[in-house]
């Protein structure tokens, strides 16, 4: 698979879920988290799906190109996310777009094209999961105390278990691409 396939598919998979958790937050609102009795937001599982696409599609565009080119997919899935719920899609889009930085800038600081793809991956994918946490929530209105010990949590867990899919699994793929 070239470079520009892969890219073009991991564009398509960060709009898609950027898309995809605006509708489930828009038509499902938040869900209760079994145990600790948290709040979370129904968008976060589909979210969570876009963070390993940014840094797939980072690295097949290159550090150059791949910021600009992830900023076009969080414009296209916000962008359509406007037509059923503007006000998430906007705070969808600002919290993405702080997010899009901060993972950047640590994915490359770290090392992502230079063989430590696993530790970039993992720490820009967490600090970048906090950054639209707090973004996201503020500007959406939704107070912390009701949903964001919540987000959080499925957030991690999340990264957490794509870190070690892409450990596992993805990194030989992945490193084919440098």
């Amino acid at each position: 698979m070239t470079r520009r396939t892969v890219a073009v598919i991991a564009f398509c998979v960060f709009a898609l879920a950027i898309l995809a958790s605006n509708w489930l937050l828009h038509t499902f609102g938040l869900f209760h988290i079994p145990i600790l009795g948290w709040l979370c937001p129904w968008g976060t599982v589909a979210a969570a799906i876009s963070w390993p696409a940014r840094d797939i599609l980072s690295r097949a565009s290159g550090p150059v190109w791949g910021p600009w080119i992830g900023l076009g997919a969080v414009f296209v899935g916000a962008g359509l996310a406007l037509a059923f719920a503007p006000s998430l899609a906007v705070a969808s889009a600002l919290g993405y777009l702080a997010s899009e930085g901060t993972d950047w800038g640590i994915f490359w600081a770290l090392g992502g094209q230079r063989g430590q793809y696993s530790l970039a991956f993992g720490v820009s994918v967490t600090v970048a999961a906090v950054v639209d946490s707090i973004v996201f929530l503020y500007v959406a209105g939704i107070p912390w105390g009701v949903a964001g010990p919540g987000l959080l949590v499925v957030k991690l867990t999340i990264v957490v278990a794509a870190f070690v899919l892409n450990t596992l699994v993805l990194r030989r793929k992945v490193a084919a691409l440098a």
